[in-house]
């Protein structure tokens, strides 16, 4: 196996940009095999007319070269969409690092000093060559994955504008016939028209502020608040049109009541999406916790008392369209957007969602963010509220 003259290079072509004429004729003895040709060229110019020609799978480039140095020649590959992602390993009989420096500023991927030796600098570029491809795979899918969040980015627009006309109309007729038909069969069925649309309206609105958040389309307008409100607005608007007594519900503020500076509308929407989770997902009796946590951050806890999430599943469930069962077995409705979106609408204010097991059975979800300013980790006297809608008050 050591006496192979051939080094595995998965390359078919391999460029040499080099003045001298020796070292040139060396890379062909040593680099060629019956699989990969190597070409050569005596400058910049001529090295650079060849790769824009056709790009080899790598290039070796002196730094030192008449009509345009190795520096420039980087330069201008890496200003060519062809051949910007090309790997290029420098050699140079230079010994100074600011060479090296400049070179990997303009976009050099690996070096190599002369005088050269080539058994170590062929396993060099099956190196470089193995990470460049890994790299391109990755750039692949990461561009694939840009383009799918794309479009379903724009799905989620059309969807909204295409359907605000038939909604329009169905919701006009719906109060129509409530208000002014003389048949009680009739109203009673308009009623549930109406609560259907309604139901329908806030998916929509929900999936179309989900994408816009996910899409960093989203600017937060901010303004002042109290931890309290937060806590009484957002989960009020998480139990609204659930079948879940106020009693089975605990809203406690362990924070004093500390200022928070963020979007009022974005972060309401945030918690109440926890709290609608927690009802459809999970069981009473709910906790809702506001509390400091390490570094100052508010942390506000949402735990239910259903089954919980087996490990496996927790991160999952917060990409979009993700969902612990599958769309026909689901024991529970939601297109699975209400995680993310509270995901998004934190990271918006520089904060996280986290999933974890709760002590005792069910979730915690936890949401975290940071107030106006810095807030003492201190035991605070909690605050208790009734979460029964609509009038919530203090304890």
């Amino acid at each position: 196996m050591g006496d192979d003259p051939f080094i595995k290079l998965d390359a078919r072509r391999i460029l040499v940009a080099d003045d001298d004429p020796i070292l040139r004729e060396f890379a062909v003895a040593h680099l060629a095999t019956p699989d990969t040709m190597v070409e050569t060229a005596a400058d910049g110019v001529a090295a650079l007319s060849l790769m824009q020609a056709s790009a080899p799978d790598i290039a070796l480039i002196d730094l030192d070269m008449p009509r345009m140095d190795g520096f420039e020649l980087i330069t201008r590959l890496r200003a060519d969409p062809r051949l910007a992602h090309l790997p290029v390993i420098v050699v140079t009989g230079r010994e100074d690092t600011a060479a090296i420096d400049r070179a990997f500023e303009a976009g050099a991927t690996s070096f190599t000093v002369k005088p050269l030796n080539w058994r170590l600098l062929t396993h060099q570029l099956a190196y470089v060559l193995r990470a460049a491809r890994t790299e391109g795979e990755l750039r692949i899918a990461h561009e694939r994955s840009r383009r799918a969040d794309a479009v379903k980015t724009n799905l989620l627009r059309i969807v909204r504008h295409e359907f605000n006309t038939p909604f329009n109309a169905i919701l006009g007729f719906g109060k129509l016939v409530e208000a002014h038909s003389s048949d009680a069969a009739a109203r009673s069925h308009a009623a549930h028209i109406l609560t259907a649309a309604g139901g329908l309206k806030a998916i929509l609105d929900r999936m179309h502020l989900a994408g816009r958040a996910m899409a960093g389309e989203i600017e937060p307008e901010t303004s002042r608040f109290g931890c309290a409100d937060l806590l009484k607005t957002g989960t009020r608007g998480g139990l609204a049109g659930k079948a879940i007594p106020g009693e089975a519900v605990r809203v406690s503020d362990r924070t004093g009541n500390v200022e928070i500076q963020g979007d009022w509308r974005l972060l309401v929407t945030a918690l109440a999406g926890l709290v609608d989770n927690a009802c459809r997902h999970g069981a009473p009796p709910l906790a809702v916790t506001a509390s400091i946590a390490a570094g100052g951050l508010v942390e506000i806890c949402v735990r239910d008392s259903g089954p919980g999430l087996p490990e496996t599943a927790l991160n999952r469930v917060l990409d979009p369209f993700e969902q612990e069962h599958g769309a026909l077995n689901r024991p529970a409705e939601g297109i699975g957007l209400g995680l993310p979106l509270t995901k998004a609408l934190a990271e918006l204010h520089g904060g996280t969602l986290q999933l974890r097991a709760a002590v005792g059975g069910g979730l915690d979800a936890v949401l975290s963010f940071r107030s106006c300013g810095p807030v003492e980790m201190r035991d605070q006297a909690t605050r208790d509220f009734d979460a029964a809608p609509p009038a919530l008050r203090a304890v």
